[in-house]
């Protein structure tokens, strides 16, 4: 199977995933029309509101801010609703859903990975949008992070706070990179041993762009694209990560298929630790206080906010060039790293 490496990667449950309307080009609402793509959204909301076709451009938020202003917000919530309800999704919708990603993330509107897992509760996707208050307990679930607004928490209010669609929300909606969730994304683009990115091409998500292109050099994104895949878009994404055209339905169905005789307890172990401790730290929302650098010298506790970064540095934490080197050696092969220091008044995290 060519891509193994990254299918053990997702049933670990260490992969992340990234879908955009790509990934959904084949569900249908209620009324059995496939769910529009970006244009074909554009193009509707012109018409609904009597623009010309020679007045049409390409710009989502700028005909859903026309349509608004001719019509009214609770029109446009009430259009958006019958165009994203759900009516009949996919078996790879299912098979892509159901695995066991460390976390999912989607720049869509539509309840799809709800439906997806709907019938397994154990595997039941919640969805979080950018205005969901973080709680510790919630990251213990399966998320699905709606990015730019969730259909089934639209109404008027949302429409502006987090419903990315207008001008108007575009500028008024929480962002992204300064929220929460944006922190838990970053940290997950840490800490995953794959980024997978399914039926986006980036072309108007310029925050995940940013994310994204810092993590180029780790060799860990991949993006999944259609067959026919045009040459100017691969190059473009094949400049953040690796691009396999596979198609959606391909990609999800050789997954699951990996995934039904795929065990995490198969895992080899040739050594055991004995006296060590594994530590798993969650996402870092805020800077750690003095008490919490006077308890982790003092006693040893732990708390999350040490990890806490400023951009791409940490706040508190020195980065040591011989990480370097142990990384190298692991990739290598090295089954064990044995750190030694003189006494000092610090803290070694391996």
């Amino acid at each position: 199977m060519a891509n193994e490496e990254l299918f053990k990667k997702i049933c670990d449950g260490t992969a992340i995933l990234i879908t955009g309307s790509g990934a959904h080009i084949n569900v249908e609402n209620p009324d059995g029309h496939k769910f529009f793509s970006g244009i074909d959204l554009t193009n509707y909301l012109y018409k609904q509101v009597g623009i010309s076709q020679d007045e049409m451009d390409d710009d989502l938020s700028n005909a859903a801010q026309t349509y608004l202003e001719k019509k009214s917000a609770n029109s446009l919530i009430e259009e958006l609703k019958l165009l994203f309800s759900v009516g009949k999704i996919r078996e790879e919708h299912k098979n892509l859903y159901r695995q066991e990603w460390k976390r999912i993330y989607t720049t869509n509107y539509d309840e799809v990975p709800i439906w997806a897992t709907r019938e397994q509760e154990a595997n039941r996707i919640y969805p979080i949008t950018l205005s969901t208050k973080y709680n510790r307990r919630l990251l213990n679930k399966k998320l699905c992070i709606y990015i730019n607004g969730y259909i089934g928490n639209l109404n008027e209010e949302t429409l502006d706070s987090e419903f990315k669609l207008t001008e108007e929300s575009y500028m008024k909606a929480i962002d992204f990179s300064r929220s929460y969730w944006g922190n838990i994304f970053r940290e997950d683009l840490e800490s995953s041993s794959a980024i997978v990115v399914v039926g986006l091409s980036l072309k108007y998500d310029l925050d995940l762009k940013r994310f994204l292109s810092k993590k180029t050099i780790d060799n860990r994104v991949y993006f999944i694209q259609s067959k026919d895949i045009k040459n100017n878009l691969k190059r473009q994404l094949e400049r953040l990560g690796t691009v396999l055209s596979v198609g959606v339905e391909s990609f999800s169905s050789e997954l699951a298929t990996y995934a039904q005789t795929y065990s995490k307890n198969n895992i080899e172990t040739t050594f055991e630790y004995k006296s060590f401790e594994e530590y798993k730290n969650e996402p870092a929302l805020e800077s750690a206080n003095i008490f919490a650098v006077y308890d982790m010298f003092m006693y040893g506790k732990l708390s999350n906010n040490l990890w806490h970064k400023s951009g791409n540095k940490y706040d508190g934490i020195v980065y040591r060039d011989k990480i370097n080197k142990v990384i190298e050696d692991l990739d290598n092969g090295s089954k064990a790293i044995f750190i030694h220091a003189n006494l000092g008044n610090g803290k070694t995290f391996s």
